[in-house]
């Protein structure tokens, strides 16, 4: 997967795009090292489920959501998808890789933010202003327009 990821990577770099890359065919400690002068902020980080029973009430509900998916089929291997999955924690750990439980929704996503923002900060040390410069001053345009596009309110509210 190293040569596709880098394709995927070196196109979002090209085209300035925002790109999350997910899946177990993604090896964290196997993503391309960057240019210094790419300014791309690579933040990687696995989401894992640590609980055996857990793992399996999820693979069974995928089951159910998605039926093509044939949760019978991942019941049935198990065993190998716990090892993957520990395989890949072992390697996010050596490399320092941050691993986030994914246990409900709500927390990882919260976790997964405040990983990415964490991450930002530490490249950038300077004002909103330092950091994105004319890209404010085009937002404040656009919101102005959009507000100035609202129809009037109506009289008394």
């Amino acid at each position: 997967m190293g040569v596709a990821s880098d394709a995927v990577i070196q196109r979002a770099l090209r085209e300035h795009v925002s790109l999350v890359m997910e899946g177990v065919h993604v090896l964290p400690t196997s993503l391309p090292h960057l240019e210094e002068d790419s300014n791309a902020i690579v933040v990687p980080l696995v989401l894992a489920i640590l609980d055996t029973d857990l793992l399996r009430q999820r693979i069974a509900g995928r089951g159910t959501e998605v039926p093509q998916r044939r949760a019978e089929r991942y019941l049935e291997n198990f065993d190998s998808i716990w090892q993957l999955q520990s395989y890949l924690l072992s390697e996010a750990d050596r490399e320092h890789i941050p691993i986030i439980a994914n246990v409900d929704k709500e927390n990882t996503v919260r976790e997964v933010m405040l990983t990415v923002n964490d991450r930002i900060g530490r490249e950038f040390s300077g004002s909103a202003r330092e950091v994105f410069g004319e890209a404010i001053r085009h937002e404040r345009n656009a919101s102005a327009q959009r507000t100035d596009r609202r129809p009037p309110s109506p009289p008394g509210s």
